[in-house]
């Protein structure tokens, strides 16, 4: 991993150079210039924020993204389930800002405990939603690095997520 990153690093400065080398001092090329650093920060930026997400594999059920990480359909059935799941989200400059997402909680519960936050890099998660029934939630993104999670204790029943 340690050598990837240095790969990775060492390629965005020299797209970062390249594109200002390139540059001829116009405000057309500096806003070019401008908005090539900001997508390549974005772009970097999502990449670290996407492994934060839960790996389709690992879930205990099946998720469906919608137009972009921060959208879909999460389904579960869980069975003495104690841990955590990074559902939706991910991290951007501030290609989400602004952005409202409505979140959509379905649970059943038999037995155990079931909570879902959501998680930014600058503040503490948030309980949205904890134990049984039908609850919806609007959102407003900040932009950066923001995801939703469920987290379970002994966790038994069934749980939908929507995200729109």
């Amino acid at each position: 991993m340690k050598k990837q990153l240095l790969i990775l690093i060492a390629l965005t400065t020299t797209f970062i150079i390249l594109v200002g080398c390139s540059a001829s001092g116009s405000n057309d090329d500096e806003n070019f210039f401008s908005e090539t650093i900001r997508k390549a920060g974005d772009k970097l930026t999502g990449f670290f924020g996407e492994p934060s997400l839960t790996k389709d594999k690992s879930l205990e059920g099946e998720r469906a993204f919608g137009e972009d990480d921060y959208t879909g359909t999460y389904e579960a059935v869980y069975q003495q389930f104690s841990g955590t799941e990074n559902l939706f989200g991910g991290a951007s400059l501030d290609g989400s800002e602004g952005k409202k997402v409505q979140i959509t909680y379905n649970a059943n519960i038999e037995s155990g405990e079931a909570e879902v936050f959501w998680n930014t890099a600058d503040s503490e998660k948030e309980l949205l939603f904890e134990g049984q029934g039908e609850h919806t939630e609007t959102i407003s993104l900040q932009g950066g690095w923001e995801y939703l999670s469920l987290e379970g204790d002994k966790l038994e029943g069934d749980i939908q997520v929507k995200i729109e």
